[in-house]
Order: C-alpha cells, then sequence, then structure tokens
C-alpha cells in the first residue's frame, strides 16, 4: 500500500509566509468555484459533514473528537483542571503538553500529548492524539501510544482516519492502524492496515501480519521461527472485485530437534479477480494459487488454477514441479460467483466516522486581491451555501468588508508577539480550544500596533 508519511510541520515562525502563499495561490473567485464544487461532490455523494464554525468561534474538544476504539483515561489527566503535570496513587508521574502546528498546504494540526513514568522510573509511556484541518475539505484524526521498560522491551499503537476529496472532488475516506512489540531477545510481531472508501463505490484493504520467536527458539512442529500473512481485496465501484492472500514461514530447523538439521520454509498465495475491469478474453473470473514448501535445497511446488466464463464454461488447470500432477480440462460451471459490492463500503464507513465528519475547518484567511489590491476574505460556506458571518459583519446590500478580519482577533494567522502597545491589542490570540493560558484568550482590543493594517491606504498597508 502506498501510505504516504505525515506532512511534515511548518515552523510557527513561517506562518507570515504561509499566509503569503495563501494569497497567492486562493485568489477570490478560484476559492468560489472551489465552494461550488465541495458542496456538489458532498450533496451527490451524501456526504453530511459538520458546518464550518465562524471564525473565532471554540471548536470542539480534541478528547470529544477521537474514535472510542482508542478512548483511554490517559487523556483525562489535566482535561478538565488544565494541570499540566501531577502524581497518581500509584507514585506514577505524568506530564501534559498541548499546541498546534501550522502544516503544509494550509492544514492546521491541534494536538496533545501526555507522557508519564511508573514510580521506580523503570516504565514510560506517552499517548499523542490529533485533530487536523483545512478551510476546504481536508479532516483528519488519529492517535499514537508508545511505551518501553528498563529491559529493553517496547511496543506502539497507532491509528489515523482522514476524509478529503480528490483531484476529480470525489470524496474519499482513508483510514490506517498499526501495532508493534519487540524484546531485546529478537521476539517481535506486528500489524498494519490500510482502508481506502471511495465515494464512486471503489473499495481498497490491505492488511500485513508478521511475528518471530526469539533468536535460537526451538518452535513445536509445524510451527515457525519467523512467519508472515499478508491480504488485500479490492472493488471497483462497478461489480469487478479481486481478492488475494500471501502467507510464509521459516524455521531455523525442520522438525524432529535435531540441532544440525536444516531449515524448512512454507508457503501459499492465492487470487481471484472478478469483472470486466480485471479480466480479458471475455472471462468472468479468474482464481489461481500457488503453494510451496522447501527443506534445504529441496524445493517442492504446486500451482493451479480456474477460469470462469459467462456462458458456463469452466476452466481448470494445475501441475506440480516434480511431475507427479498435472491437469487440464475443460467442464460445465455456474459462469462464477463473486461479491459484486463490498459488505462494508463507502456509506458504512461515512457512518462509522461521526467525529471525523465533526471536526471544524479551519476560518478561511486571506484569499487573494480586490479593487484597490486590498485584501479579501471569503466567509464560510454553510451546508447550504450560505454565508456563516452575522449580518453585523456584512457590508452594503449583503457583500463582506473586504478587511473584517485583517486586524482582528479571530485571524488565525496572527503572530503571537510582545505586546508593542501595553492595555491595547496583543497581536494574537490563543488555541481555538480555549486551553488555560493565563491571560486574555482574545486580545485585548484596542489600537493596532505601528506598521500595521491601515484601512485608508490603498495598498493595503502593513
Amino acid at each position: 500500500p502506498k501510505v504516504e508519511d505525515p506532512n511534515p510541520a511548518t515552523p510557527l515562525g513561517q506562518q507570515a509566509a504561509q499566509v503569503q502563499e495563501l494569497q497567492e495561490v486562493y485568489t477570490a473567485a478560484a476559492a468560489t468555484v472551489s465552494d461550488a464544487a465541495i458542496l456538489a461532490a458532498e450533496q451527490r455523494y451524501d456526504v453530511d459533514v459538520a458546518t464550518p464554525a465562524p471564525a473565532g468561534l471554540s471548536g470542539a474538544s480534541v478528547e470529544a473528537s477521537i474514535e472510542d476504539a482508542l478512548s483511554s483515561p490517559v487523556r483525562e489527566l489535566g482535561a478538565e483542571d488544565g494541570a499540566k503535570e501531577g502524581t497518581l496513587t500509584s507514585g506514577a508521574r505524568w506530564w501534559r503538553e498541548e499546541g498546534k502546528e501550522y502544516l503544509e498546504d494550509g492544514k492546521v494540526m491541534s494536538w496533545t500529548v501526555i507522557r508519564g513514568t511508573s514510580a521506580d522510573g523503570a516504565v514510560e509511556w506517552e499517548e499523542k492524539f490529533w485533530e487536523t484541518s483545512d478551510a476546504f475539505t481536508y479532516r483528519e484524526l488519529g492517535a499514537v501510544k508508545s511505551g518501553r521498560d528498563s529491559n529493553g522491551q517496547a511496543w506502539q499503537e497507532s491509528w489515523k482516519e482522514l476524509y478529503n476529496h480528490d483531484a476529480d472532488s470525489l470524496p474519499f475516506i482513508h483510514r490506517e492502524a498499526s501495532k508493534w512489540s519487540h524484546t531485546p531477545k529478537g521476539q517481535c510481531w506486528s500489524e498494519g492496515w490500510t482502508e481506502d472508501y471511495r465515494a464512486d463505490g471503489s473499495v481498497d484493504r490491505y492488511c500485513e501480519k508478521t511475528g518471530s520467536l526469539e533468536d535460537g527458539a526451538a518452535p513445536d512442529d509445524g510451527h515457525a521461527n519467523r512467519w508472515t500473512e499478508k491480504w488485500g481485496e479490492k472493488w471497483d465501484g462497478h461489480g469487478g472485485c479481486i481478492k488475494w492472500t500471501d502467507t510464509w514461514a521459516s524455521r531455523d530447523h525442520t522438525e524432529g530437534g535435531m540441532a544440525n538439521a536444516p531449515s524448512r520454509s512454507w508457503g501459499e498465495k492465492w487470487e481471484e479477480k472478478w469483472g470486466d475491469e480485471y479480466n480479458e478474453n471475455g472471462r468472468a473470473g479468474l482464481r489461481q494459487g500457488l503453494s510451496w514448501d522447501g527443506v534445504g535445497g529441496d524445493h517442492k511446488e504446486r500451482t493451479w488454477g480456474e477460469e470462469h466464463y459467462p456462458d458456463g464454461r469452466l476452466h481448470k488447470y494445475g501441475n506440480s514441479n516434480d511431475g507427479s500432477q498435472y491437469w487440464d480440462e475443460w467442464c460445465d460451471g455456474a459462469g462464477g460467483w463473486w461479491e459484486t459490492a463490498p459488505s462494508f463500503g463507502w456509506h458504512e464507513a461515512v457512518g462509522h466516522s461521526p467525529y471525523l465528519m465533526q471536526v471544524k475547518l479551519q476560518p478561511r484567511a486571506v484569499m487573494g486581491k480586490g479593487k484597490g489590491g486590498r485584501n479579501i476574505i471569503t466567509p464560510h460556506r454553510s451546508k447550504s451555501g450560505g454565508s456563516t458571518t452575522s449580518g453585523a459583519d456584512r457590508g452594503v446590500a449583503g457583500g463582506y468588508k473586504p478587511n473584517a478580519y485583517r486586524g482582528s482577533d479571530n485571524n488565525p494567522y496572527k503572530q503571537a508577539k510582545e505586546n508593542p502597545n501595553p492595555g491595547g491589542y496583543n497581536g494574537g490570540s490563543s488555541n481555538p480550544y480555549g486551553y488555560p493560558n493565563g491571560g486574555e484568550s482574545n486580545g485585548g482590543g484596542g489600537q493596532a500596533p505601528p506598521g500595521g493594517y491601515d484601512p485608508s491606504d490603498p495598498n493595503g498597508g502593513g
């Protein structure tokens, strides 16, 4: 599976550069077209997403926005009273940290990290969870848990899901999860999943599991020192599908317990393809497989296949590499049977992700230039396509004041800096979740600092 690495975080000091990039990339006209495309796509595919909040309103708590599958009492530490560290009755200590990062392509991540250690310091653990969104369609939730002990054992569990639109305005949901654990002596296991659901009905799922015993371990007969299992399934959204598996294992010595016995490895793989998209020569479907077993330098292999045709013909074939088996025959069949659609598809994926769909989009910041070079701020859209800005912020005849958010406390891209005007405007606001910051969360109001935006300046000032 092609799982993209998370976008690297943009340092907070580069927020100004990001705003400049937004100014250059998103013009007012383009933003209008984008909104129309977003609404059309979501209405066409019955996607029910949360209406973006107006700029300056607090978003939902991160604690309430993560899937129940990864809920943990750890997240409650400091969530209500704002404490940043503490000690449990067991003597274990914990620390809580929260922040916001400005990522590539206008994405903003709000995250929380909670770390802890046992009373004797022998065990350390960490849990991080986050939500990310942009101003258009991107929504993401995720979490990572990890731990280690003084004996060298370590483990990690991660999970992420995101909603977005592709270049053709087609909505999709991507999910991924992984777990792993290992010991200093080499015993380990891992498991990873990826799932992709698209509004056109196409689905792609993949899983891989691996494991191994400690170095030098002698497994029971029929078992292995190392093993791997993979499987996948894919639907094209038009009645066609592919399913496959691939498993193999190996042991240092063959069964019998002899220390000088040769190694052994074995495995099996098969696949089936159904529908016009995945077949040729008029076939309705194809099944084929392979199994093998090797001891020392001796390798045995057996292959088989079935070709199914719409008129009921069935072609079976197969052979073994040692010549002991061979068959090639035609017989009557039923044309083959397969699942033309997954039991868990697009609509199930949307219904299974309520918290993901409730992630608030980012407020629209500067989106281009208007008359006289002044900046135009594109308001948030609502489900009906209307604006979520209050009447007080509207200009003449329902138009928007072009500089409504330029110096506003609700502008999320303002730089946090020392107040050059004591008692007045403080140059920035706290994160939208209202975490305690020991001071005014939205600025003190008053006169803007020198060199700031001047509404009478035809070039925008600042």
